[in-house]
Parts: C-alpha cells; sequence; structure tokens
C-alpha cells in the first residue's frame, strides 16, 4: 500500500521529497560559506523552511500509516 499501492504518492511525494529530501537540501544549503550563497545574512530562513517542511512529512506519514492500515 505504501510504494506501490493506492498511498505511493502520498509517501513518495509528502514524506519521501517534502519531508526528508527538501530539508535535507535546505540543511546542507545553509552550511555554505556566506560567499556561496545568494542571500548574506539569512542563515535562518532555509533552516525555518526545513523544520516546517520536516513536520509536514511527518503529518502525511502519519496520516498514510493509519489510513493504510485501515484500508487493508
Amino acid at each position: 500500500m505504501f510504494f506501490t499501492g493506492g498511498y505511493y504518492l502520498w509517501v513518495w511525494i509528502g514524506v519521501v521529497l517534502i519531508g526528508l529530501l527538501i530539508p535535507f537540501l535546505l540543511e546542507l544549503y545553509s552550511f555554505l560559506p556566506a560567499y556561496y550563497r545568494k542571500v548574506k545574512n539569512h542563515k535562518a530562513i532555509p533552516s525555518v523552511i526545513a523544520v516546517i517542511g520536516v513536520l509536514i512529512g511527518g503529518f502525511i506519514l502519519r496520516y498514510v500509516i493509519i489510513f493504510a492500515g485501515q484500508s487493508v
């Protein structure tokens, strides 16, 4: 149900992309030296977006586990 069933888009887009991959890339971006980044003095903005993405991904994971378990 998770990877190939009716909830596969929720898992791949919601959990993997929004909850894992995008926050990971944003945190890597915040560790770059300042001369590589476009915005100079705003290190907190990517971290805040990453935290929000992790929260959204966690809620989607909880939704998928509950509703996929009920449909089986």
